[in-house]
């Protein structure tokens, strides 16, 4: 049985629960989409991690349409409620990311790991100069997607 339509759906929520069920469903998607690039490869062998898909190919194909079933839900949900898609830029989602790593790295140098316990007088020598070369190495990957505001040869935002 259906529901009853009580008024157009685009009436029913006001801006900020408009705004509200977006940004849930934005995640979702984002997430989904994640989720599908993985399955797709399969697997990845990385540095520091390995991830591996442990799913049989009907487990696989059964999510993979579970997916894409998600995926109509939502799309169906933005027709009903006239939500309006954002346009993210490849870009941004690189600064983002960087940000993010550049914040994470502060708090691995020697003199912020006193939190974990006592360090060693050499620590600061050994790692904190590899860190600021990985720091500097993300300035430059937002630096090579356009991103404004770094300069890395400073390290520093303009």
């Amino acid at each position: 049985m259906e529901p009853k339509k009580l008024t157009e759906n685009k009436t029913v929520l006001n801006a900020a629960q408009k705004r509200s069920l977006t940004i849930a469903l934005r995640l979702i998607e984002e997430r989904l989409f994640d989720l599908q690039l993985t399955l797709k490869h399969r697997s990845y062998q990385g540095i520091l991690y390995r991830l591996e898909i442990d799913l049989s190919e009907e487990q696989i194909l059964q999510i993979s349409d579970k997916i894409e079933n998600i995926f109509r839900i939502i799309r169906q949900l933005k027709k009903d409620f006239h939500l309006q898609a954002e346009k993210k830029m490849f870009s941004s989602l690189i600064l983002g990311t960087s940000s993010y790593f550049w914040t994470v790295l502060e708090d691995e140098k020697a003199k912020k790991l006193v939190r974990y316990g006592s360090v060693h007088p050499q620590l600061s020598e050994r790692l904190d100069p590899s860190l600021e070369t990985l720091t500097s190495a993300l300035y430059e990957l937002a630096r090579l997607a356009g991103v404004k505001g770094t300069n890395s040869e400073s390290g520093k935002s303009e």
